[in-house]
């Protein structure tokens, strides 16, 4: 069985996600890095590049089910080729923006970014890599 260090990816696209606080940015909408759910190969990972960060500072990852029995809905988020109208579960995982930590996810996974908070010292950065898997041939 292959692990994530067997795999090979390439390059995609990189940038800087800059989390600003909650004043400028009071939701970011539940989404999807990968619109088409038949697209397997399509990863996003996040490097967060803060030297220093606290937990009182916010701006986690959430990420999301997808689950139809909440009853609520992705409405939010404009644009960028975004279904509308899919079901959103519970959260299944808060993940910290922890500095230096590196987070890989498929494309597929709704998420979203809380704001930072009023009192940050600064905004919180990640560099994103979205990647994908090469043909394991």
């Amino acid at each position: 069985m292959e692990g994530i260090a067997d795999l090979k990816f390439q390059y995609a696209r990189v940038y800087v996600n800059a989390q600003p606080e909650e004043t400028i940015k009071r939701s970011h909408g539940i989404h999807r890095d990968t619109v088409d759910l038949n697209e397997e190969k399509n990863f996003t990972l996040l490097y967060m590049a803060n030297p220093e960060w606290y937990p009182t500072w916010m701006a986690e990852n959430v990420f999301y089910a997808d689950d139809d029995t909440t009853g609520d809905t992705q409405q939010f988020q404009k644009g960028h080729g975004q279904s509308r109208g899919f079901g959103i579960g519970y959260p299944f995982a808060i993940v910290p923006p922890v500095a230096g930590r590196v987070v890989l996810y498929d494309g597929r996974t709704l998420h979203t970014t809380k704001p930072t908070a009023t009192w940050a010292k600064e905004m919180r950065y990640a560099v994103v890599f979205r990647i994908r898997l090469k043909d394991q041939t």
